[in-house]
């Protein structure tokens, strides 16, 4: 017997209607329902609707045994016959590659679930499966008696396909595996079922996995807001984020942000070509922003904030077509603020504050129409002000203050018809304010 794995189980629904003469119809539904984990039971249904009183039915489970395993099946109340013997269901698993087939056959005598009024009654057949991968198929067929008539009819139902998952990749179970070792994982606040077997990483604390359990597509581990004490609590990771992360392919979110996490943020990160959104905020990371980050041509959201980052910001991250939110403040950031960054023409929310920036603004950020909040304050910037900011149609918020700025306050400015915030202080600015404003 192959060893259990977990896997899902979608749902299914077949309806065929089978005409029974000119009196009556008699419908019938194949149902799969849904399990979490091979080893768990599975159930069967089969459904009839219409005036009937006695039912004859043959199913056949046909399945590939290389790749599915039936460890038993059992019948519910209302069947008389019995079960197969194990003999017969050994015998199926143990069939070539040509399939196995086991036969069943049932008598319902005793018109368990019946309803008088509406004319339904439910048959479940229950089987207990170790699987790794694969499909059954649901094939009955046989005799329904009708009432009042009491004539015979036969008819064929459709299929039902039951698809097995095998879970994620091993290399994605190692990642997660990696990346609990790597930053404390006994010592997480919540860490509900991780190391669990194989196929339960889908529910581990934080973990998503997309609708067939069979990729990692998002991992939430950051703090959370405690709502009576008005403030953040970590989720106690403390160490370093391991590169294996990078394993996690369809990974669409990454959050590990307002721990204690130390070290470098891995240059393999640049691999996730599916990630959406990275939040690494608020943590003690040190080191370069790796100009890798700009081969993610799907991410929208870059937190990196609060951290001890050093070296420049790269040019390449003026590549990421699709980033709303760019957030590098409160780190050690010097050299110049990258003209690239003005390609980003889905920006939204642009903030690199309390870092040591110096050079002049890029006039370039005066292309960034969907940029509403604009925050360079307290870096070391130099020369005037560009009169291309003046562009920014739907800028709210504007904060250069405290940084080394020259010269007048550009009229342009006063074109700004939906800002709110604007704060200029700290320079060694000259001339006049700006009527337009």
């Amino acid at each position: 017997m192959k060893a259990v794995k977990p896997f899902f189980l979608g749902w299914i629904f077949l309806l065929v209607v089978v005409s029974v003469n000119a009196f009556a119809t008699v419908n019938t539904e194949v149902i799969a329902l849904e399990s979490a984990v091979s080893g768990a039971t599975f159930e069967a249904v089969l459904k009839l609707t219409g005036p009937h009183n006695v039912g004859n039915f043959d199913l056949n489970v046909t399945f590939d045994p290389t790749l599915v395993q039936i460890d038993a099946i059992s019948t519910a109340t209302g069947f008389l016959s019995s079960p197969p013997a194990q003999s017969v269901i050994d015998a199926a698993n143990a069939t070539d590659g040509t399939g196995g087939t086991i036969g069943l056959s049932y008598l319902d005598m005793t018109l368990a679930g019946f309803d008088a009024t509406s004319g339904t009654d439910t048959f479940v057949i229950t089987f207990s499966i170790s699987s790794e991968e694969g499909a059954l198929t649901l094939t009955p067929s046989g005799t329904i008696g009708e009432a009042p008539m009491g004539t015979d009819v036969t008819g064929t139902f459709s299929s039902a396909n039951v698809t097995s998952s095998p879970g994620i990749p091993e290399e994605e179970r190692q990642a997660l595996i990696d990346l609990f070792n790597s930053t404390n994982g006994e010592g997480w606040t919540h860490q509900d079922n991780w190391l669990g077997e194989a196929g339960t990483e889908c529910t581990w604390y934080g973990v998503t996995c997309d609708s067939t359990g069979t990729h990692v597509t998002g991992i939430d581990l950051g703090g959370d807001y405690n709502s009576d004490t008005g403030s953040w609590e970590s989720n106690n990771l403390i160490g370093t984020i391991p590169s294996s992360v990078a394993n996690l392919s369809a990974l669409q979110r990454l959050d590990l942000s307002r721990n204690q996490l130390t070290g470098s943020i891995p240059a393999e990160l640049g691999s996730l070509a599916n990630l959406q959104s990275l939040s690494l905020e608020r943590n003690q990371l040190t080191g370069s922003t790796p100009s890798e980050l700009g081969s993610l041509a799907n991410l929208q959201d870059l937190y990196l904030y609060n951290n001890q980052l050093t070296g420049s910001i790269p040019s390449e991250l003026g590549s990421l077509a699709n980033l709303q939110d760019l957030d590098l403040h409160n780190n050690q950031l010097t050299g110049s603020i990258p003209a690239e960054l003005g390609s980003l023409t889905n920006l939204q929310y642009l903030d690199l504050w309390e870092n040591q920036l110096t050079g002049s603004i890029p006039v370039e950020l005066g292309s960034l129409t969907y940029l509403w909040d604009l925050r360079l304050r307290s870096n070391e910037l130099t020369g005037s002000i560009p009169a291309e900011l003046g562009f920014l149609a739907n800028l709210r918020y504007l904060d250069l203050g405290n940084n080394e700025l020259a010269g007048s306050i550009p009229a342009e400015l006063g074109s700004l018809a939906n800002l709110q915030d604007l704060d200029l202080s700290g320079n060694q600015l000259t001339g006049s304010i700006p009527a337009e404003l």
